[in-house]
């Protein structure tokens, strides 16, 4: 089987593997195998041989902006601040999924961790007001062409 034909998908949780070496090709080196939230996207899971990964713990730790709380099999805490790059042949056993909340969570806080914190988002996000604003001048160039059209 190649490894390209893993499949995993963002947000799914894995049980990490060991392996005897600690690291394979150019990936970080894992400790000990635990359970880790898939946070890679969907293309690149589909044709790579390596995947992102944030690991979980179910240890207490201090709150920070990086820390999610899961809700899986045992709750646990997905630990953004450390994003590894792992190859596919850690994979072992399906856990489960994020729900949609812990995901959006996820995002935000890879955002924070990552320094993107709204930088990304802000630029583009528009107030209410300002979409107002938009609205009328593209409704008032409209009936503009139309009297021009009528004119004809």
């Amino acid at each position: 089987m190649n490894i390209n034909d893993v499949e995993v998908h963002r947000g799914e949780i894995f049980y990490i593997l060991n392996g005897e070496t600690g690291h394979t090709g150019s990936e970080m080196m894992i400790s000990q195998g635990r359970p880790g939230v898939i946070v890679f996207n969907d293309i690149g899971n589909k044709n790579a041989s390596i995947v992102s990964v944030v690991f979980l713990t179910t240890k207490v730790k201090n709150s920070m902006p990086t820390h999610v709380p899961i809700k899986c099999k045992c709750p646990s805490i997905a630990m953004c601040e450390q994003v590894y790059t792992i190859s596919k042949k850690r994979i072992g056993d399906y856990i489960g999924k994020l729900t949609d909340e812990e995901m959006a969570a996820i995002n935000e806080a890879l955002s924070v961790s990552l320094g993107i914190h709204g930088s990304l988002i802000s630029k583009h996000e528009k107030t209410y007001e300002e979409l107002q604003i938009e609205c009328d001048m593209y409704q008032k160039w409209y009936r503009d062409i139309l009297e021009v059209l009528k004119m004809r």
